[in-house]
């Protein structure tokens, strides 16, 4: 699949990517994205400011990324897996599967780690594995295809160098995949598999 074929086929997946990176390089620009005050202009999750009234930074961080190999993993990962969310799940499903799951990441990181000035798409992220795990477990063709058992094992070494790393927020990981794990399974109710 050549490049233009890709953003016809996934615009939802391509077009957060775009921005993604257009954010990180206006941050770059302001001085660097692993400057906490650049962060917290930008939109990080920031306790201070969500008490005071700016719920939407549970969204906007989000879109933020705190250096350059963070950026790297997160958009391999949606690269990885939008595609595939984004035939199961429609686009519009699949733009609030990322949306929801982001903001389940955020309000989990700011429930369980308060005092972190974070952001990155990596709770979204977890979003979409959770939501693929909890849509494909009933269908054989994923079952078949140790899709499952790939994404429990990626969960699963994730969640583990999470918890390894004092930088990383698992909180908003785990608050992301459960998102998606309920989302997912809310999407596999009303909706049939494709074909």
């Amino acid at each position: 699949m050549n490049f233009r074929t890709y953003i016809r086929t996934y615009p939802i997946t391509c077009g957060l990517i775009g921005v993604i990176l257009f954010v990180f390089l206006l941050m770059t620009l302001a001085g660097g994205s692993e400057k906490t005050w650049v962060l917290i202009a930008f939109g990080a999750k920031y306790k201070p400011a969500i008490q005071n009234g700016e719920y939407w930074r549970l969204i906007t961080c989000n879109f933020l990324h705190i250096g350059f190999m963070h950026l790297v993993l997160n958009m391999v990962a949606l690269i990885s897996l939008g595609g595939l969310a984004e035939t199961l799940f429609r686009k519009v499903r699949y733009g609030l599967l990322i949306l929801l799951s982001g903001v389940g990441a955020s309000a989990a990181s700011l429930v369980f780690n308060p005092d972190a000035t974070s952001a990155g798409a990596s709770g979204s992220v977890f979003g979409l594995v959770g939501a693929l795990m909890a849509y494909a477990w009933k269908d054989p063709r994923f079952r078949s295809s140790g899709i499952v058992s790939s994404l429990v094992v990626l969960v699963i070494i994730n969640l583990i160098f999470g918890f390894t790393m004092p930088y990383i927020d698992n909180a908003g990981h785990i608050g992301g995949l459960i998102s998606g794990l309920v989302i997912g399974g809310v999407f596999r109710l009303f909706q049939r598999p494709v074909s």
